[in-house]
């Protein structure tokens, strides 16, 4: 016990200070952390329906509503304590909430782990994620999916040690209690951790009906087994009625749900798990990958009879994600990855097993070598980028921190009036830094819906109007310039008398 304590440590200071030394002093343009940090800034103030009605307002006067208006409130309500320490909008400060977060899921996976490979098999197994170059990487945004994955996890290891180990589909009234509130706070971080509490019921239900005779009465067990159910069902409903929602907004996306979207999802989801090893020279990742993947699928015949729950987790987001008509790449794959390493990791083994005797141990060893081969690349990888960050002071390129955006947010604090209205491609960014309402504009007979419009000129057409375009495409408008620099160009609008 206490060498695996001595592991887990080593393993997760280091992975710590990799995550630390890979932060930069500013965020990229994608403006859900906008939402997030205006949340929590709103729940420290008292104000929590004042950021939600101006989302509301982007999002129905937009061109096109991009996203729901209002953040699941979990990550608001962790980022709150954050913010409040970091003195308000101190983005570098801000990411710091992602480090502890990883550090929690990598305890929670190793303890996952250590119940099904021996201690040399789970560190490496654990090493492949905490060295991981993409989600060390993905710490430098202020974004609930690094706390999902810990709330994910957690949930799974519950369901494990609670429900599955014991083999009592009811669990224990303790425990069950525990797992209700972890099942909410999943859900209150990120509306898909909602696919746990069905995971959990299929996992009651097959137990239940897997167990030989004598069987328990249902009865005697339905009382017990719900309530985790119930405990999830009444903070929930809680949380609804006192805090504003946003779910219906998140609903209607799957109004773009088509038969052509569904087949782009298969293929898209399909090869992503690819992106995870990016860092493997090319011919050796496809080579990899493609070893990966007979063993991934021998993994899940193999063991799933002892891992179902996982399986029916995995399964059931993969549905969604397939349904979902939105696509963000590796990140939607974060609480998925733990599992598909571990299945392709216990596939290789039995793979090793299933050779004659005086092969065996090569075949092990090989095993092993393999992913410590992977693990040395990510280690590396990871190590480089953090130095090359450090060297660079820190400094981004890009997003709302960088010089030419701050001149440009600058302008439109201090040349604006506070009721102004902002056309921009990121509204909710805009919003969280100027104080200015904003809205995403890319036709131009909707110009009119600003008094102002700012063009980044690298863009093009994309979520907003074409900058050649900008000053003649409204014949109604005047637009007149009042600010550019490298990146930048800000026009006043003003309908023509």
């Amino acid at each position: 016990m206490r060498k695996q304590t001595l592991v887990l440590w080593l393993i997760v200071i280091l992975s710590g200070a990799l995550a630390l030394a890979m932060l930069t002093k500013g965020h990229n343009w994608g403006d859900d952390f906008a939402a997030y940090i205006m949340q929590a800034a709103g729940i420290l103030h008292g104000t929590v329906r004042e950021p939600v009605a101006h989302t509301a307002f982007t999002m129905r006067e937009s061109s096109r509503a991009y996203g729901p208006i209002a953040a699941p409130w979990g990550f608001p309500t962790l980022l709150a304590p954050f913010y409040l320490a970091c003195g308000g909008l101190n983005i570098f400060c801000l990411k710091l909430i992602n480090v502890p977060f990883f550090a929690f899921f990598l305890i929670a996976w190793f303890a996952l782990l250590t119940r099904r490979l021996s201690l040399v098999d789970s560190a490496i197994a654990l090493s492949i994620l905490a060295f991981s170059p993409a989600l060390l990487s993905f710490q430098d945004n202020v974004l609930s999916d690094i706390p999902f994955l810990f709330f994910s996890t957690l949930s799974i290891l519950l369901i494990d040690k609670i429900i599955v180990a014991p083999a009592k589909p009811e669990g224990s009234l303790g425990g069950n209690v525990w797992l209700g509130v972890v099942l909410f706070v999943a859900f209150s971080v990120r509306p898909n951790g909602i696919l746990l509490v069905p995971t959990l019921f299929l996992t009651q239900a097959l137990l239940y009906f897997r167990r030989r005779s004598p069987r328990p009465s249902w009865r005697r067990v339905l009382p017990i087994a719900l309530i985790p159910h119930l405990v999830f069902g009444v903070l929930a409903l809680a949380l609804l009625m006192t805090l504003p929602s946003g779910e219906a907004s998140y609903l209607s996306h799957f109004k773009a749900l088509t038969p052509e979207v569904l087949f782009d999802n298969v293929s898209a989801y399909a090869v992503l798990p690819i992106d995870f090893f990016e860092s493997v020279p090319f011919p050796l990742r496809v080579i990899l990958c493609g070893a990966l993947l007979p063993c991934l699928i021998g993994g899940v015949v193999l063991h799933c009879k002892d891992d179902f729950h996982a399986l029916i987790y995995v399964g059931l987001t993969l549905l969604l994600y397939i349904a979902w008509p939105l696509q963000e790449g590796l990140r939607y794959l974060f609480p998925l990855l733990p599992f598909l390493i571990y299945f392709a990791y216990r596939g290789m083994q039995a793979g090793a097993l299933a050779l004659t005797e005086r092969y065996r141990r090569a075949g092990q060893l090989l095993t092993r070598a393999v992913w410590v081969a992977v693990l040395a690349i990510f280690a590396l990888t990871s190590f480089r980028l953090a130095r090359a960050n450090l060297r660079n002071q820190r400094a981004t390129d890009d997003g709302p921190f960088e010089p030419s955006s701050a001149e440009m947010l600058d302008v439109i604090k201090t040349r604006t009036a506070p009721d102004s209205v902002v056309l921009f491609l990121k509204p909710r960014a805009m919003r969280l830094m100027t104080g200015r309402d904003a809205l995403l504009i890319d036709r131009c007979d909707q110009l009119g819906r600003g008094h102002y419009v700012v063009i980044q000129k690298k863009r093009g057409a994309v979520d907003q109007v074409r900058p050649k375009d900008i000053t003649t495409c409204n014949k109604a408008l005047d637009v007149t310039l009042i600010f550019e620099n490298q990146q930048y160009v800000v026009y006043r609008i003003l309908p023509k008398r």
